[in-house]
């Protein structure tokens, strides 16, 4: 069968082996990145990204990330060892190369070695040793076995002549299966980008592509049918193309639109980001794409990943495995040029193979005396020959005039109607006006006197709900939040809002209360009270904010609510329930910014579970000792557990953060200052009230004092600069 190689000059050889390995040091850095971002950085435990990413339901579970981890660094490996293979073979050859023929590498491998090559023995020499050795024929049998794996599994699959070779006489008819597969998933992969991506410009570029890939085929298959090897060659140059953008390109592309706003001190987005409309809006949805979702997701990125390095594979073998000089025109790489006398010693040699078959074991007696593996490999090499047989039938027909003309025509006609089906469906869907069932956020803002709609209960697709600036009038029951109209409410923002009779509206306490909204957040408002049976309404376990607020105590119905995070920032409370200090579902707990507060309970429980406590800008001054237990968890950690800027101790304590003074300086400092009496008492003292030397750095890794760490888990601010009137 005549090699059907390309035929390329020395430059555009030069450029397509840039090309290529830039397009592989491409998808090496990018796979491994990932799998770095997933096994280092998402999978920390208190990674903010990875909390928000759950938080809003985005991408798989955590405990999914070291799989996937694994899988990104498992595509890596191939595109690094290629990228070494194309490096080694150029500097070997001293010109561009993809790989070392194995014949080129014998001779200095022997070198290397410092060993001799052996001279070949006398064919009848050879066959009396094998006769007479019973190692000899182990030997044979192990020397079989590579041949049957060479010759049935190599040579009829994968090697270039083979069933899936690029010269292989199915060629076609593989390349349209596999692109027919890959299509439906692009064609998913098209779906999914046009419900999540905000952007039209990613959407209809991607959509283009996947067209012009359908329409092209038969273009091709038209301009160089006189042509196999282009025509092959601009078939997988396509399916390449399309197969990197779906795979690198896409997330390359939404990587750029947020690779400034990451912080990598927090290792993730700010949360002030999550607050803006806009920006949360377009992550939310974009990052469904960036990140894996599913196992079904995984699947689609592996069939993408594995066709690019298959594809590329064969993309080399078309252009030849290296870079011939002009003044060697006359050798082909891949190929044997024989000369006459060649052929004289190859046909004596052939005779003298045969002459020496007489003598040696033949194939069948090695057969009789194989070991199970042995057999098993005959299985195997009869079940991959009748595979060819059937193909070979359906090959013959493929062959009959008639019959071609009739599968070419089919072909060309399923991937024109494809890609006009795929085009005719994008159009369709952008010229749709839009539909309230698919508003993602509403946004109320600068009404005086609001009385909610009963409109709302027709947006079933919506997400976030955001009252600010205005004063809630009515919000009754026939314009209630529902599980059965907004079974995908995830957040409810209320600021600087008044209501009425300062309690929650009805609308916001219905019995069939979305079961997904567990992201409650009030600030700046007249609230005062929460009703007693809240708990039979809103979900448990979610975060809830009542911050800058009228509360004068901690509700019970709130720890019925078993919150992960609660914040009561701002309110006049004047004490701290001691079952909210015990409750074992609380990570995060700010009681901060309220002059009220002036001490802690003298006898507590603290949860175990509690990870940051927020009491800045309180009197408090005495730390009792139930803190102590997860004040040692969380310094195992690495965390420190208590905030609490601007308090009476932080400035008692002020010399522990001069980090110019040495510990005995700065614990002597402290304990020049004079305790109040408040600093005494009430219940035994904390470690953290101990002067001695070694306790500064305890101190200082437990208790964060430091200006400018003020924090409220509602940013006012930024809803203020973004939403106010302009």
């Amino acid at each position: 069968m005549a090699s059907r190689t390309v035929k390329l000059s020395q430059t555009l050889y030069a450029l397509w082996w840039v090309a290529l390995l830039f397009v592989h040091l491409v998808a090496a850095t990018f796979f491994g990145f990932f799998a770095y971002f997933y096994q280092f950085i998402l999978a920390n435990k208190f990674n903010y990204l990875a909390t928000s990413l759950e938080e809003n339901s985005i991408g798989m579970k955590p405990e999914t990330y070291p799989t996937i981890a694994f899988f990104h660094g498992l595509v890596a490996l191939p595109h690094g060892l290629v990228i070494l293979r194309m490096l080694t073979a150029t500097l070997f050859y001293r010109s561009f190369a993809y790989t070392i023929e194995p014949l080129d590498l014998k001779a200095p491998m022997y070198s290397l070695l410092g060993l001799k090559r052996r001279e070949k023995a006398e064919p009848a020499k050879l066959a009396a040793k094998v006769l007479s050795s019973d190692q000899a024929l182990i030997t044979g049998l192990r020397r079989l076995a590579v041949k049957i794996r060479r010759s049935v599994w190599v040579k009829s699959l994968f090697e270039r002549t083979g069933l899936f070779g690029v010269d292989g006489e199915y060629f076609h008819l593989i390349l349209f299966c596999r692109e027919t597969f890959e299509t439906s998933l692009q064609t998913n992969q098209a779906y999914r980008m046009s419900y999540y991506l905000p952007r039209d410009v990613i959407n209809r570029f991607y959509v283009g592509l996947i067209v012009l890939n359908c329409w092209s085929t038969p273009l091709i298959l038209r301009l160089y049918k006189r042509d196999e090897a282009k025509k092959r060659f601009i078939c997988l140059i396509c399916d390449c193309i399309l197969d990197l953008v779906a795979a690198v390109g896409i997330p390359c592309a939404i990587i750029a639109t947020y690779i400034n706003d990451y912080d990598m001190e927090i290792q993730g987005f700010p949360m002030s980001f999550w607050y803006e409309d806009i920006w949360y809006m377009h992550a939310i949805h974009e990052f469904q794409i960036l990140f894996v979702t599913s196992w079904r997701d995984l699947a689609t990125r592996a069939v993408f990943s594995i066709s690019m390095i298959i594809t590329m594979s064969d993309i080399k073998v078309l252009l030849g495995t290296r870079l011939v000089s002009r003044a060697r025109e006359n050798q082909v790489v891949g190929m044997e040029l024989i000369s006459p006398e060649a052929k004289v010693s190859a046909q004596k040699q052939k005779s003298t193979e045969i002459t020496a078959s007489a003598s040696a074991p033949t194939v069948k007696d090695i057969f009789s005396a194989a070991s199970p593996r042995t057999a098993s490999s005959r299985v195997t090499s009869m079940r991959l020959e009748s595979m060819q047989n059937r193909l070979r039938t359906a090959s013959l027909a493929l062959k009959n005039p008639t019959y071609r003309r009739r599968f070419t025509q089919f072909v060309h006609t399923f991937v024109i109607l494809w890609g006009a089906i795929v085009l005719s469906l994008h159009i369709h869907a952008e010229s749709m006006p839009v539909l309230t069932q698919c508003l993602l956020q509403v946004l109320i803002r600068h009404c005086p006197t609001f009385e909610m709609p009963p409109t709302l209960q027709q947006f079933s697709n919506l997400k976030v709900l955001k009252v600010y600036n205005s004063s809630i009038a009515e919000w009754l029951v026939d314009s209630a939040l529902t599980r059965t109209n907004h079974p995908k409410m995830k957040s409810l923002f209320i600021a600087r809002v008044n209501m009425s009779g300062g309690v929650l509206p009805p609308g916001l306490l219905s019995p069939d209360f979305p079961p997904s909204l567990a992201d409650v957040e009030l600030s700046t408002t007249n609230l005062r009270e929460l009703p007693d049976d809240l708990d039979t309404k809103w979900p448990p376990g979610g975060q809830l904010m009542f911050e800058y607020s009228e509360f004068t105590s901690i509700p019970d119905v709130v720890m019925r609510l078993l919150p992960y995070l609660l914040s009561f920032c701002g309110n006049p409370i004047d004490a701290i329930p001691v079952d909210l200090l015990a409750l074992k579902s609380i990570r995060y707990l700010h009681i901060g910014d309220n002059q009220k507060l002036k001490a802690l309970p003298a006898n507590a429980i603290l949860s175990t579970s509690l990870i940051q406590f927020y009491i800045e800008r309180t009197q408090i001054a005495f730390f009792p000792s139930w803190l102590d237990p997860v004040v040692n968890v969380t310094l195992s950690q690495g965390r420190r557990l208590i905030r609490a800027v601007g308090i009476p101790y932080c400035e008692y304590a002020k010399p522990i953060y001069n980090r110019s003074l040495s510990d005995a300086d700065a614990m002597a400092a402290v304990q020049a200052k004079t305790k109040t009496p408040a600093m005494l008492g009430p219940g035994g003292p904390s470690m953290l009230m101990q002067t001695s030397t070694s306790t500064r750095q305890v101190i200082y890794g437990a208790v964060k004092c430091e200006e400018g760490t003020e924090w409220t888990f509602f940013p006012l601010a930024t809803e203020d600069e973004q939403s106010a009137l302009r």
